[in-house]
């Protein structure tokens, strides 16, 4: 089974980038520009990861957090390297952190490594 990744992130040069590293990886990869739309997509689409934006423009990705973490495993990605949001960002749910700027391959060796199955 092909693995599904959803990044929620404002910039669409960034998510543009993004889709072509994880599309080349063999993922089926989706972006969203806002929050707003993000749980009914994770719903319908059922992503195995979501890499999400803390900033976004119609809502905190930290709120958002918390209501996707119920259904897809979540890694942050945020501009913001203050250790006490990172901190935030993990008692929220997230299961990883990669702050910006970052290196494409990088997140998808963290997503690879996150949706790897558990040895027994």
């Amino acid at each position: 089974m092909t693995p599904r990744v959803l990044l929620i992130d404002d910039d669409p040069l960034l998510c543009d980038l993004t889709t072509m590293f994880f599309k080349a990886e063999g993922f089926e990869f989706e972006s969203l520009s806002e929050g707003k739309d993000a749980v009914k997509t994770v719903e319908e689409w059922l992503p195995e990861a979501v890499i999400l934006d803390l900033n976004l423009p119609d809502m905190s990705g930290l709120d958002l957090l918390g209501e996707l973490q119920a259904w897809s495993d979540v890694i942050v990605l945020s501009g913001d390297r203050d250790p006490a949001t990172v901190k935030t960002a993990f008692e929220h749910g997230a299961k990883d952190y990669v702050a910006k700027p970052f290196m494409p391959a990088e997140l998808v060796w963290r997503c690879q490594t996150l949706l790897m199955p558990k040895a027994a």
